[in-house]
């Protein structure tokens, strides 16, 4: 019985459920009576020295994090304990799955906690961590500052680490995963993340995901092939400034993805302060009109017909 067990410093008082490596619980830490999470790696698990290796990566990549607001901070980690476990702040406030389950968010509500939790992400990858499993389930929003932060960094690659992914396991959730992680010996970086974060924020404003599909690799193919509507294409009335953004960070080449997390962040800014991105585009010079070079408007180098740019009011 897990009630009224102590780990590290912290009495057990309540069961609130169970996620992907283990249960979660309510706790008290007896110095100070602060309510916290304490997170324990399920027994199973925590006998296979795989999961082992992952659960106390996982502690050491989070420990490494300075305090950042827009993520969920470790407080202690018991990864050599009999019950390897971690004790985590406890945030009031719901997650963005369940905050969105009565419909999709107001785009400004939906951009910024977007922009909240990609200010959080940065700051993990400037300390060479990557997420890797970015969805509505794994941000919450603190109910007392109204702020996204970061949670879960279960499956967090450490890149200045060796992985102990096993060949061919596939390591995220299906219709939030990257082409990279969809593929064996391909190498991944923060676009992983950017790629979450894009479709998180897609299903949002939507209330659906760009990728669907009933089995996993069907999703596989979608994302892929980058198949899916373009956000002004599923829904009426949005900005294509916002669509063009999110075309930008779905595309399934990460060379031509979105680059990196504090981008993403800052355009998220631009956007909610009425300013300009910094989506690749062609800006005429007398009226400022943008014309966005991300998908399904890129365009092509070359002397070949296919090539011409054509503007309204313009040779080509």
């Amino acid at each position: 019985m897990t009630i009224g067990m102590v780990y590290s410093g912290c009495r057990v008082e309540e069961r609130l459920g169970h996620g992907a490596m283990g249960d979660v619980f309510l706790a008290t830490r007896e110095r100070d009576g602060q309510t916290v999470v304490v997170k324990l790696l399920d027994r199973m698990l925590a006998a296979d020295a795989h999961y082992r290796e992952r659960f106390e990566r996982e502690a050491l990549a989070l420990l490494k994090l300075p305090a950042h607001p827009n993520v969920v901070p470790v407080l202690a980690v018991g990864a050599d304990q009999p019950e390897p476990h971690l004790v985590l702040e406890c945030v009031p406030g719901p997650t963005l799955a369940q905050k969105s389950l009565a419909g999709p968010l107001p785009v400004e509500v939906a951009l910024r906690y977007a922009r909240d939790a990609a200010l959080g992400l940065a700051a993990a990858h400037a300390h060479g961590l990557v997420h890797r499993d970015v969805k509505p389930a794994n941000v919450l929003v603190d109910g007392e500052r109204d702020l996204a932060r970061v949670l879960d960094f279960g499956l967090a690659k450490d890149l200045f680490l060796s992985g102990v992914t096993q060949p061919g396991q596939l390591v995220g959730t299906a219709p939030y995963m990257s082409p990279e992680q969809w593929e064996e010996d391909v190498e991944e970086d923060g676009r992983v993340d950017v790629f979450g974060l894009a479709v998180t924020l897609y299903e949002l404003i939507a209330g659906k995901l760009p990728f669907d599909a009933r089995e996993p690799f069907a999703i596989a193919e979608l994302i892929l092939a980058g198949d899916y509507a373009p956000l002004d294409e599923a829904l009426e009335d949005v900005d294509p400034a916002v669509a063009r953004l999110l075309d930008w960070a779905l595309e399934p080449d990460p060379e031509l993805r979105l680059p990196r997390m504090d981008v993403f962040a800052a355009d998220l800014d631009a956007l909610l302060a009425g300013r300009a991105t910094q989506i690749p585009a062609l800006v005429e010079v007398a009226s400022g009109a943008r014309h966005y070079l991300v998908r399904p408007h890129r365009l092509r180098c070359g002397s070949d017909p296919a090539c011409e740019v054509v503007l309204a009011g313009a040779a080509p």
